[in-house]
């Protein structure tokens, strides 16, 4: 068994895995040594099986237990020991990944050997791994953005799939000094002394983009396509649905998503949020940059 350390935030992750298990190359930047005194510690150990069929068996036998949510991928159900996820790939009648909570600070994780080949894709590998549920838990979110630092802070561009985060992102790092993309997908939102930061994340998308770094966050922004470029400031009941849409929440926790929402408000509270109705020029770059810097 291999048997490594990772830190996500303050989420430190210890994995045991087989020898012969290949994971994401992008997990290897948030590999540490062994974690600090204060972080907070979970534990994984991921086998192999020859037949998913039984373990679904034993488990769904288990009694008392409760199904909490299903969906075409995935279903989760409430063990005697916490709660139990079983991941599928599209199409099969038998999940690919079981992962079972059997302490507060510890799980277990079963995956067909038969998809072992799939691993190396980060949505698939952390999708085994919970990530959410441990970084809720522990105060941070997580966020559908491209991820741009510009002159040390970052500005973070949301929305919907396909509305354009990462091509907005390019445009800062063509059209303005100081600008590089940290993450094309996704990062992690914490509060630390008061201010937050955004921070790298294991899943980067079809950008391929994937750093572990963090830096202050100075400005949300949610896109819009269009053919002029305009953008303005939200806030209240908006600017909380804009952003909670584009967050990570397991809905079938209602502790989770209280949670979350109460972080929302806070974040809402010290972050501005903006609307950039925009196209592809540096017009669309400096319409945003006027407003963020009140140039």
């Amino acid at each position: 068994m291999i048997t490594k350390w990772y830190r996500f935030g303050k989420t430190a992750m210890r994995i045991q895995r087989p020898d012969n298990m290949d994971i994401p190359e992008n997990m290897s930047k948030f590999e540490i040594p062994e974690p600090s005194s204060d972080d907070n510690k979970v534990y994984y150990e991921i086998e192999f099986a020859e037949d998913m069929k039984p373990i679904c068996e034993r488990i769904i036998e288990q009694k008392p237990n409760k199904e909490l949510a299903r969906r075409i991928n995935f279903l989760v159900m409430e063990t005697p020991t916490g709660e139990c996820r079983f991941i599928y790939l599209i199409g099969s009648n038998l999940p690919f990944s079981v992962a079972l909570q059997v302490a507060e600070d510890k799980w277990k994780v079963w995956i067909d050997i038969k998809s072992a080949g799939e691993l190396h894709w980060d949505t698939i590998f952390i999708s085994v791994l919970s990530l959410e549920k441990h970084i809720i838990s522990w105060g941070g979110m997580i966020l559908h953005t491209a991820f741009l630092c510009h002159k040390g802070e970052a500005i973070l561009f949301s929305g919907p799939s396909e509305v354009g985060k990462s091509t907005q992102a390019g445009l800062w790092e063509k059209y303005t000094e100081d600008s590089r993309t940290i993450n094309g997908d996704r990062c992690l939102l914490r509060k630390e002394n008061g201010v937050w930061y955004a921070c790298g994340w294991p899943i980067c998308g079809s950008s391929g983009i994937c750093n572990n770094e963090k830096y202050p966050v100075k400005a949300i922004v949610m896109l819009r396509q269009a053919k002029e470029n305009r953008c303005e400031r939200l806030s209240g009941v908006r600017a909380f649905g804009e952003v909670f849409a584009q967050l990570t929440v397991n809905n079938w926790n209602t502790d989770f998503k209280r949670t979350v929402i109460d972080n929302t408000e806070m974040l809402l509270n010290d972050i501005d949020v903006y609307e950039l109705y925009c196209d592809i020029s540096e017009d669309a770059v400096k319409s945003l940059e006027n407003k963020l810097y009140n140039i």
